[in-house]
């Protein structure tokens, strides 16, 4: 039944990319051939779902930026799943605000432009401009953008794994696809070989081994073999973050250097030369670091773990942080190989996949050992999973924890991939008066 509902809510989402905004004329378009065959990308731009989830997703980022920073409702991020509630319906609040904001700006551009890109033009998509083609298209990208936020609770209630991360990891299969047939159309031109296409796959699945490779060699902290880890860092222990950030400092030069400003750094640290990685290289073992440091502070690690000292913790940290900077420059290094040779390696898509991947199937092997699972809390810190765990076990309470891989590419970022416990459903009342009594007891995690 789960798998059904899965497949069902996946396959309207994709649908959707297919239903054009009113009053759009996809018919203006031409045909998939030639250069035009990326057009698959203007199809989704000019669909009820163009803005997808990012409204959404930065909604829940900013309010959690604003709880943190704001001492009165720091309260609501640690207190659980109902304090949090509050904070998740600010989140909606605001997401419709910035759908709306951004969809203003997608009806301008429509109106405006002439819609040509890509060495080739075609005929405008509106043929009837106008006031009500704008408000027509605000209220349905918004609505657009709710309906899979609507599609992506449904999954999560009745499908397998959290629906966000379904519908993001979906989103990403897509895009690999759309890639993939690119690489097809440039052999087809001469403008690549079939070797440079066995590559690129190849490349992609080597990263997604080596992802699930380090995720198992996790460091654990556990009184002995036999018992589960009383504490245990997810890796990467600073996420994939550190390769956005950087990649979006890395783009600063360049940007500048069309208003007269740092013209020779932007010249220097062009993609695929020495010095672009090196300084990549750099920001992204400098950001790591710290990150590793802020989502693994040792003193709140240590109201978990239950451990002695600090000293094991610090090392089971430290430990986690060099393979999760060494895995990430390993990453980077096999990428800008790749680019130098025409080939570009899609690092933060493939380990998000496989790191979606590995939670699925932990969900699969769960839901066959207990099929009515309900969820009992939700933590936003990695570092409480292991310590709750094993608390529950000494309970002879067995619970698992969603999506826990795939929040670990996020932690602070991810507040709309929230880790939740199940349990068996005869056993949901004990399992939290256990949790709460242990977070009471042990910290104000949420």
């Amino acid at each position: 039944m789960r798998a059904t509902v899965t497949a069902a809510g996946l396959g309207l989402a994709f649908g959707l990319r297919y239903v054009p905004i009113p009053g759009v004329d996809i018919g203006a378009l031409p045909g998939t051939t030639g250069a035009a065959l990326d057009l698959g990308l203007w199809r989704v731009q000019l669909s009820v779902i163009a803005l997808g989830l990012v409204p959404f997703i930065a909604a829940t980022q900013l309010v959690e930026l604003v709880a943190l920073a704001v001492p009165r409702l720091r309260p609501l991020r640690v207190g659980g799943p109902v304090p949090r509630a509050r904070l998740y319906r600010a989140s909606l609040a605001l997401a419709v605000i910035l759908a709306a904001i951004q969809a203003f700006f997608v009806a301008t551009w429509l109106l405006g432009s002439s819609m040509e890109s890509y060495s080739y033009s075609f005929s405008p998509v509106v043929p009837e401009p106008g006031g009500w083609f704008r408000l027509t298209a605000v209220l349905t990208l918004v609505a657009g953008t709710a309906l899979l936020i609507a599609i992506a609770h449904l999954l999560s209630v009745y499908g397998l794994g959290n629906g966000f991360s379904l519908l993001i990891g979906w989103g990403l299969i897509t895009e690999l696809f759309g890639d993939g047939l690119i690489f097809l159309h440039k052999i087809k031109v001469g403008s690549a070989s079939p070797f440079d296409l066995v590559v690129w796959i190849g490349a992609m699945v080597a990263l997604g081994y080596a992802t699930a490779r380090v995720v198992a060699h996790a460091p654990r902290l556990t009184a002995s073999t036999d018992e589960p880890p009383g504490f245990g860092v997810r890796l990467p222990t600073c996420g994939i973050i550190p390769l956005t950030v950087a990649a979006s400092l890395m783009m600063l030069p360049a940007q500048l250097s069309s208003f007269g400003l740092l013209e020779d750094a932007a010249a220097r640290l062009t993609p695929g030369s020495t010095g672009y990685l090196l300084v990549f290289v750099a920001l992204v073992a400098a950001g790591g670091y710290l990150l590793s440091l802020v989502f693994y502070r040792t003193a709140a690690v240590a109201r978990f773990s239950g451990a002695a000292t600090t000293a094991p913790i610090r090392a089971a940290v430290r430990q986690g942080t060099l393979i999760s900077l060494a895995f990430l420059c390993a990453a980077l290094l096999a990428a800008h190989f790749l680019t130098r040779h025409q080939i570009a390696l899609p690092v933060d898509a493939v380990v998000i996949l496989t790191l979606i991947a590995l939670d699925l199937r932990a969900e699969c092997r769960w839901l066959r050992e207990c099929p009515g699972a309900v969820k009992v809390w939700e933590l936003h810190r990695l570092y409480a999973i292991d310590p709750l765990l094993r608390k529950l076990d000494s309970l002879g309470i067995a619970a698992h924890a969603r999506a826990q891989h795939h929040r670990a590419a996020l932690y602070f970022f991810g507040p709309y991939l929230p880790v939740e416990l199940t349990v068996a459903p005869e056993q949901a009342g004990q399992a939290l008066e256990c949790v709460e009594r242990e977070l009471r007891t042990g910290s104000s995690e949420g």
